[in-house]
């Protein structure tokens, strides 16, 4: 039985500190185009790994504020997402940053190239511009506060297990 519950108790420690959360990404640029001064959008990404490509189920929220006004998609809107490209970690200059988003039910596209935006939402007219700036926060997955209890427990039927045999 030792033998069993010493792989299990491994599995169970890797399998909690795997665990991906929430990745929030942080825009601004200067308006070139439909918009005047700045602009900026936030996305937040849940079990997205910065660097990887975007899947359609990734996106949890997004909004963009710009002289035109301010965006924000519904959740029907991000329930169709289609997407595409990267976005950038942690480590990566701001102009590796290539992706699309295009939303659902009218909500419109949100696009970045290596240098340049290009944003079509809602009612707002078009805008576009140069990207200057972006921030990324990543938000781990709590551990459970049972977790390490239970590992406890289960190290202490392994002990038990073994001095029996």
């Amino acid at each position: 039985m030792g033998r069993l519950l010493a792989p299990i108790i491994l599995a169970m420690g890797l399998t909690a500190s795997a665990a991906s959360g929430a990745v929030i990404y942080d825009f601004e640029g200067v308006c070139s185009a439909g918009c005047a001064g700045t602009a900026s959008a936030v996305i937040e990404l849940d079990g997205y790994v910065p660097g990887d490509p975007l899947m359609a189920g990734d996106v949890v929220a997004l909004s963009y504020t710009s002289s035109n006004g301010s965006f924000t998609a519904s959740a029907a809107q991000i329930a169709g997402a289609t997407v595409n490209g990267a976005l950038p970690g942690p480590d990566d200059p701001t102009d590796s940053a290539t992706f699309n988003i295009f939303l659902n039910a009218g909500g419109g596209t949100f696009s970045v190239t290596p240098v340049q935006w290009l944003v079509e939402l809602g009612i707002l007219p078009e805008d576009s511009g140069f990207m200057t700036d972006y921030t990324i926060e990543l938000r781990d997955v709590p551990v459970p506060a049972g977790l390490p209890l239970a590992l406890a427990g289960l190290g202490l039927l392994y002990v038990v297990a073994r001095r029996r045999s």
